[in-house]
């Protein structure tokens, strides 16, 4: 490992269930925007709706832990990323 790797500060965030509870709504509704679709022949959008049924099982999950993984520098950016909050605190 490199010196740089070394001294490089990381953020780990456990996401909280609440917010995780957020993600799955908007994965469901996405999901019910794809099936609205249906039938459909197009492999892409098969594609996403077969893996959002899978993150709708992981988010919702009380037993799996979310966690969020980031530099330092990307933590401390956040706002200047085009998001216009700060990165929240849990």
């Amino acid at each position: 490992m490199n010196q740089l790797n070394q001294n490089k500060m990381r953020y780990t965030i456990k996401l909280p269930q609440d917010q995780q509870d957020i993600v799955v709504d908007a994965l469901r509704i996405y999901k019910e925007t794809i099936e609205s679709l249906c039938p459909t022949k197009e492999d892409a959008i098969n594609g996403k709706h077969f893996d959002l049924q899978g993150l709708i099982g992981i988010f919702s999950e009380k037993d799996i832990e979310v966690r969020i993984e980031m530099d330092e520098r990307v933590h401390n950016s956040f706002i200047s990323r085009g998001h216009n909050v700060d990165f929240p605190i849990y």
